[in-house]
């Protein structure tokens, strides 16, 4: 089968024979019986995924509500075998499968974020900040005998409300914004409302925080909002090159990498009609592959 993207002829072996498994039957087996049958096919030159084969013809009359679905095994198998070199031993095996059902699986979740302190002793400027109230807001602190660390929590005020329009017209007139807690401004980056003047505020954070080894993917990844965020981040430069997982040995993939082996399988897990989380990267896929197109 003639793939999308470019891969090595083993990437490639590995890839059609796990679309193959997604199409094919469906049954529950243990990842200790695959394992095994593998390590003893193993031995006479099977490589894993040719293996699939025949764990197929053995095993999909004996299926068992309590196993694990055959193609999530071999889904998480099989990308370990493309992004990450396969392991030859049984603890090996483990440790990958078990690292990419987490990848693919796991139930991802939001992390939350305080309220940010606003501490403004004019009551009358408090107010203004935390109503939103732009030209009065400017009008007090311009006239304020001493400002101090009132453009801060101004700054605090606004974002509270996810007001980016404001702030980046705060930012212009006096500075400051680099200033405010950097973990503060990246959850805003990350998680904020997609309100006016957000893309303006997250320009503002990629040209003053982002470096060449970006953990953002990562982190958008770990909230499970790959989907919904990665237009937005593409659109404004973050490169699809930095890292989007890494496993328990520090070898890391970059978010492209990952998104060209699931856009390589997501036609193939349409027809299983499940939800799982899985969904979500098939659905940046797809996003992924046409911001590319028509760049």
């Amino acid at each position: 089968m003639e793939l999308k993207h470019q891969w090595s002829e083993y990437q490639a072996n590995i890839i059609n024979a796990l679309i193959r498994v997604i199409k094919g039957r469906r049954f529950g087996i243990s990842y200790t019986t695959v394992f095994a049958v593998q390590n003893i096919l193993q031995k006479r030159q099977v490589e894993f995924y040719d293996a699939w084969g025949e764990i197929n013809a053995l095993y999909a009359e004996d299926s068992h509500s309590t196993s694990e679905p055959f193609w999530k095994l071999a889904l998480c198998q099989g990308a370990g075998g493309v992004l990450y070199k396969p392991s030859d031993t049984y603890s090996g095996k483990k440790e990958q499968f078990r690292f990419f059902r987490s990848v693919f699986f796991s139930y991802r979740c939001l992390p939350g974020m305080k309220a940010l302190p606003v501490r403004i002793p004019d009551r009358e400027l408090f107010n203004n900040a935390v109503a939103g109230n732009l030209s009065n807001t400017i009008l007090l602190y311009d006239m304020a005998a001493t400002q101090g660390a009132k453009l801060k929590n101004i700054y605090h005020a606004m974002l509270n409300n996810h007001e980016y329009e404001k702030v980046m017209f705060l930012h212009e007139r006096y500075g400051g914004l680099e200033k405010i807690d950097r973990e503060t401004l990246e959850y805003h980056f990350l998680f904020g409302e997609n309100k006016s003047g957000k893309k303006e505020f997250n320009r503002f954070f990629s040209e003053n925080f982002i470096n060449d080894s970006s953990d953002i993917w990562r982190k958008i990844y770990s909230a499970g909002t790959l989907d919904k965020q990665i237009r937005f981040m593409l659109d404004i430069g973050i490169n699809p090159d930095f890292p989007v997982i890494e496993n328990c040995c520090k070898e890391k993939v970059s978010l492209r990498q990952l998104l060209y082996f699931v856009d390589e399988i997501s036609e193939a897990y349409q027809y299983l009609k499940v939800d799982t989380g899985f969904q979500t990267f098939c659905n940046a896929a797809k996003i992924f592959v046409e911001w590319e197109k028509n760049r």
